[in-house]
């Protein structure tokens, strides 16, 4: 079973969030484990308990989720500090003006999409 870790924003602007209620049905009846940082989807109109009756554990905090073999978030990590090797990063990434953050993920094993 595939692991997949929903991250909370860090922008306080940013209102999007990289999954919702009804995508966390969807894949958990395909087999997926999802866990969502409490309060993710909160700036897009989706409660915890939303996401926990679509069938997500909710985690406290980001680190905590870094098991996944799938990240999911809208905007760039700040770091990719405690992400294993081998896991599939999905974001928004900026090939031009990251280099420095794309070659760590490179060169810590960690895929990306650009």
């Amino acid at each position: 079973m595939k692991k997949v870790l929903v991250c909370k924003e860090k922008d306080e602007r940013e209102t999007r969030v990289a999954l919702v209620p009804d995508d966390v049905k969807k894949l958990t009846s395909l087999g997926f484990e999802i866990k969502v940082v409490s309060g993710a989807g909160v700036k897009s109109g989706f409660s915890d308990e939303a996401y926990t009756k679509a069938g997500a554990a909710i985690i406290a905090k980001e680190e905590d989720g870094y098991d996944s073999e799938i990240i999911v978030r809208i905007m760039k990590p700040e770091s990719i500090e405690g992400i294993k090797a081998g896991t599939l990063h999905l974001s928004y990434m900026d090939p031009f003006n990251n280099k420095e953050l794309l070659n760590n993920f490179a060169s810590s094993g960690i895929f990306t999409s650009l």
